[in-house]
């Protein structure tokens, strides 16, 4: 057997075990732990497949700040009701073991009838390649996202800050006070945040101009600076602020304001919709979607309207 399907098959085992213990784990701490380590591994059979935007989204979303934002809630959960945060779920519903099954059998049977399906000449993905010179852009993905799907990327801010929204109103419903700074002192832990964040500002901008021609973007590079503003908010250089202010206001309503002006202004000439991107139009919106991604995660994991300065 070829070692690279032995790998293969190494990690599709892997990917279901973790879920399994993701699924099936009597302790929601636990749970959230493997969680973690499932978008560990997405990543990983992402790059393995070659989807390298995909393994990056996974890696810094998926694993790295959708785990920080479950681990924050479930710290909050514990200062709500500590007995049910500590509470083993010990008992699994029977109706929900049935839809698994049903789902993992309609997905295998999908999957094994598209592998024997003959690509079609004429498919979405043959299309996007055989226009991509007319956009400009020299990577697929941005093309579709930015020109052949730019209205479902709309979509996917609009959801981002519907959100954000949402998580105010519970917070405030709650009135629950957590602070997010971490409760113990780790040697050179603020030296070692003071080295990783200008590093890590630049590889966010990095993946923000590479964006239209390598694997890179607008939601990799907020992500990466979503997991600065944590490490900021952990060692408490920056603080949860009480009331909002417009600069919050302005960077959570960049991004839908950007690719909803690169739509609006060239329908209003009659022109198609983003009928003037370009670099220096892409640019635009990719940066404004950045600081969007990058406001709107650091604050929800935060849980405050804004932020403010902390210790120095």
């Amino acid at each position: 057997m070829n070692a690279q399907i032995v790998v293969d098959i190494a990690l599709g085992l892997i990917l279901v075990g973790l879920a399994a213990q993701v699924a099936l784990g009597r302790h929601l701490f636990r749970s959230i732990v493997f969680y973690v380590a499932f978008g560990l591994a997405m990543a990983v059979i992402w790059a393995r497949l070659g989807a390298a935007d995909l393994a990056l989204a996974d890696a810094a979303i998926g694993a790295g700040l959708t785990g920080a934002l479950m681990m924050v809630a479930f710290r909050r959960l514990v200062g709500i009701d500590p007995e049910q945060a500590q509470a083993q779920m010990t008992r699994h519903s029977h109706v929900a073991v049935a839809v698994a099954a049903l789902t993992a059998g309609l997905v295998a049977t999908v999957g094994l009838a598209a592998l024997t399906m003959a690509r079609a000449p004429e498919s979405a993905g043959m299309q996007v390649l055989a226009r991509l010179e007319e956009t400009g852009l020299g990577n697929p993905v941005t093309g579709v996202l930015l020109v052949f799907r730019g209205f479902d990327t709309l979509i996917e801010m609009a959801v981002l800050l519907t959100a954000f929204v949402g998580s105010r109103v519970m917070t405030q419903r709650s009135r629950l006070n957590v602070t997010t700074i971490s409760g113990f002192e780790l040697p050179l832990v603020r030296t070692l945040v003071a080295v990783i964040l200008p590093l890590a500002v630049l590889i966010a901008m990095h993946l923000l101009w590479i964006g239209a021609d390598q694997p890179g973007g607008a939601f990799q590079a907020g992500a990466v600076l979503a997991g600065s503003g944590v490490l900021l908010l952990l060692t408490g250089t920056l603080l949860p602020a009480p009331r909002s202010n417009a600069m919050a206001r302005l960077a959570l309503v960049a991004g839908v304001a950007a690719l909803s002006l690169l739509v609006l202004v060239p329908l209003s000439q009659g022109r198609p919709p983003l009928a003037f991107l370009g670099k220096g139009s892409l640019l635009f919106a990719e940066a404004a979607m950045m600081v969007s991604v990058a406001v709107s995660l650091t604050l929800l994991f935060a849980g405050a309207p804004a932020l403010k300065a902390g210790r120095q």
